[in-house]
């Protein structure tokens, strides 16, 4: 054998990848694609780059910028203005770079992102649930609009990213709807309008959530339902009543709490329902509130006093001894109840509607002569004059006070 001959070394650089797909679509979209590339050498990365129309492309690396670097052999990016875009793609091996492809070019005539479709569109009772294709883009939102059998124009029911959307229908029939989006740079065409129809529109039950009383203020509050233009009626009856097998109405409206004056002592049943355009929900369960006492039911006095009655009776547990009407007009009659009592309180309303009180801190006795009291214990009230004008002010006799009363 002969000896060996100098060693020669090589280095093998991997082929340059070829684009081979390059297609601009809406809404500035671009999809790139390139052959993979194979050799000893194993590939480890593609690196694929872009430039804007205008660059010297024949200068290396002139204004290109590198926007994808991994192991796939596609790439989609979304560019942000209409022009010619430039491509070249090159790979990475384990000794080195290869050099660039050749460069390819693309041109993007509209930024206007592309029509999304629906492709849900059901309802369950009176919820209607909608969703609609993925547009791919920059900033995309998208705008839902609704029209409907009672309705000429179209309305605007949802804006947003999301790509789903449910609601509760305020009417039934048929709704129609269609969809668009927007980008940065514009609105795109409406998708066909898909159709649902809503047979029942009745609301949820709602719940009665709170029911107290403090003196003879009772307070409700129930559950809120969610929909279009709901409603509560609030639904009272108390087994003191006459009519005690009827619920009256005592609230209707948009709140779900509620506050009164009871006027008679007794349990106080409530129910509550919700209500919209279309029809009403069931009942809720009942609430029963206990009422130990309230101010006695008056044929003189009502909630209108209530403020005045406050101020001159600040601790005003009040029990019913004698009414004219009901017990008789003489005065022996007005002794026989109210004699022996005190502290005692005296309404009164005359034949052209005013009204008159009168506070006594000692007793009648029946004995036909004049009792003294402590300075401010016996006053006198007009509460109501001809007008409607109430007031609580009080009169004060402060020069005799051996006759503050005169048992008569």
């Amino acid at each position: 054998w002969s000896s060996y001959s100098s060693t020669t070394d090589v280095e093998v650089i991997p082929d340059a990848p070829r684009i081979n797909c390059c297609d601009a679509t809406c809404g500035g979209k671009i999809i790139v694609g390139w052959t993979p590339v194979v050799c000893d050498a194993k590939v480890s990365a593609y690196s694929l780059e872009i430039a804007v129309d205008g660059d010297e492309e024949k200068k290396e690396n002139a204004n290109f910028v590198e926007i994808y670097n991994g192991d796939q052999t596609t790439h989609t990016t979304f560019v942000k203005h209409v022009g010619v875009y430039k491509f070249r793609v090159r790979c990475n091996s384990e000794v080195g770079w290869s050099s660039y492809s050749s460069t390819t070019d693309v041109e993007v005539t509209s930024l206007i992102p592309a029509v999304p479709s629906i492709t849900k569109c059901t309802t369950t009772k009176e919820i209607i649930e909608l969703e609609w294709t993925q547009v791919e883009g920059h900033s995309i939102n998208y705008v839902l609009e609704m029209t409907n059998d009672k309705s000429t124009s179209n309305t605007q029911v949802y804006r947003g990213p999301d790509r789903t959307f449910s609601f509760s229908a305020d009417v039934p029939g048929i709704h129609k709807f269609r969809v668009r989006c927007n980008s940065e740079v514009g609105w795109s065409s409406y998708s066909s309008t898909a159709d649902v129809e809503a047979t029942s529109v009745i609301p949820a039950v709602t719940r009665i959530t709170k029911c107290t009383t403090a003196k003879e203020i009772i307070k409700v509050e129930w559950t809120r339902v969610e929909g279009h233009s709901v409603n509560y009626v609030l639904d009272m009856k108390n087994d003191k009543s006459i009519s005690n097998a009827q619920f009256l109405e005592v609230y209707r409206g948009p709140d779900h709490a509620f506050s009164f004056s009871a006027d008679m002592p007794g349990n106080h049943s409530f129910r509550v329902r919700a209500y919209n355009d279309g029809a009403y929900s069931e009942y809720s369960s009942l609430c029963l509130v206990p009422m130990e006492s309230v101010l006695f039911t008056s044929t003189i006095l009502g909630v209108r006093h209530r403020a005045a009655i406050n101020t001159l009776l600040p601790n005003n547990n009040i029990t019913l001894l004698f009414r004219a009407s009901r017990d008789g007009y003489e005065a022996q009659k007005f002794h026989q109840f109210c004699d022996n009592v005190a502290p005692l309180w005296v309404v009164y309303k005359s034949t052209n509607n005013f009204i008159a009180t009168a506070y006594a801190s000692v007793a009648f006795t029946s004995s036909d002569s004049y009792k003294p009291a402590a300075s401010g214990s016996c006053w006198l009230n007009n509460l109501e004059n001809s007008s409607g004008t109430i007031s609580s002010s009080k009169y004060f006799n402060t020069n005799h006070l051996e006759k503050s009363l005169y048992d008569n």
